[in-house]
């Protein structure tokens, strides 16, 4: 059949799929496993009776999808109203999805998205690109584990969630047990005392989103705030006053805004300076360390670096770098050099 100047849609009682055009759409599922695609100009969508997917696959940009809240924004789904879902398919670039306590099947497609089933043993995927999976609304700790591509509550281990082509993880609130895989991983527990376990490629530990600083020793399994940290090669700080610890391997060492006191140890390590409002001290800079400003975009040549660097003392004086509200103290160094150095063009 061929249909013209129709707004809305009326779905059957059999499972459908139904597609919208670029205008304000009604479409209704009714009953039935349906797939319904609105296609952009702010549609309301609903689904109706059975396990019915909402679909964002031909968005040219990322979108925000909440089943929970009902939030849909940018691309195809912004100004959306839809109720009624249990699945999502979504698009090739960067998205935010989020499921229900009840079970969801969510697939995030291209680009680095984020994604958060919460609850009800859930199938997510990350599709390609760097993903992460979230599980910060979590009443209970969390087991997670991303080479066996599964995760369960502690206190309910017969609900597990299917998770696949996950980089990156964030824990809940509690006492968290998290293990990366063959890839580059960021896990980030949370609050609670976590056991945080690298198991193949460069792995990270992330205090990112911590409310306090950290006091972090890659040297060591034990750590001060009760998290036990395993084959872990990373750090990322806090937005606060953080303590952060290399050990005998190569580290890449993040501040992340405050005063932080930075310590490679041995090998061959890099610190990495966030823009943020603070004095970050490196306490041991050596030969073949680096000092990375990729995050300033207005450094883009280490002549930008060397613009806005001054020494003090003599012989084991100290280099200060100024960059706006952050100030990087490089210990016991006077002076930096090209090699010493990275940024946006040298990524």
């Amino acid at each position: 059949d061929t249909f013209n100047n129709f707004e809305n849609i009326i779905g059957s009682l059999k499972s459908d799929t139904l597609s919208g055009d670029n205008k304000p759409n009604t479409i209704y599922g009714s009953d039935g496993n349906d797939v319904i695609k609105g296609r952009g100009g702010g549609d309301r969508l609903d689904g109706g009776k059975g396990s019915n997917t909402l679909s964002y696959r031909d968005s040219r940009s990322g979108v925000k999808v909440d089943l929970t809240s009902g939030v849909c924004q940018g691309g195809d789904a912004e100004g959306d109203v839809i109720s009624n879902f249990s699945d999502i398919i979504s698009t090739s670039y960067n998205d935010v999805l989020t499921g229900t306590d009840t079970r969801n099947s969510i697939h995030a497609g291209g680009g680095n998205d984020i994604v958060e089933g919460k609850g009800g043993g859930d199938k997510l995927d990350g599709g390609e690109g760097i993903d992460t999976v979230v599980y910060s609304s979590s009443s209970t700790g969390i087991s997670i584990d991303l080479e066996l591509g599964t995760s369960f509550a502690t206190d309910d281990p017969d609900v597990k969630d299917e998770i696949r082509n996950f980089e990156n993880v964030i824990g809940s609130e509690y006492n968290d047990e998290l293990i990366g895989d063959h890839n580059n991983n960021i896990m980030e527990g949370g609050e609670g005392s976590d056991d945080i376990y690298g198991v193949g490629g460069i792995d990270s530990v992330s205090y990112r989103n911590s409310g306090k600083g950290v006091k972090v020793d890659l040297s060591i399994v034990e750590q001060e705030d009760g998290d036990r940290l395993h084959d872990i090669e990373n750090i990322i700080g806090s937005r606060y006053n953080d303590v952060l610890t290399g050990d005998q391997g190569d580290n890449l060492i993040e501040s992340g805004g405050g005063n932080d006191v930075l310590t490679g140890g041995k090998g061959r390590d890099v610190f990495r300076i966030t823009n943020a409002k603070g004095v970050v001290r490196i306490k041991d800079f050596e030969y073949g360390d680096k000092v990375d400003f990729s995050g300033f975009k207005d450094i883009r040549s280490f002549n930008d670096v060397k613009s806005k660097m001054s020494s003090t003392g003599y012989a084991f004086g100290n280099s200060v770098i100024k960059l706006g509200a952050t100030e990087v103290v490089v210990e016991g160094v006077r002076s930096l050099y090209e090699e010493n150095v990275l940024h946006q063009s040298k990524i």
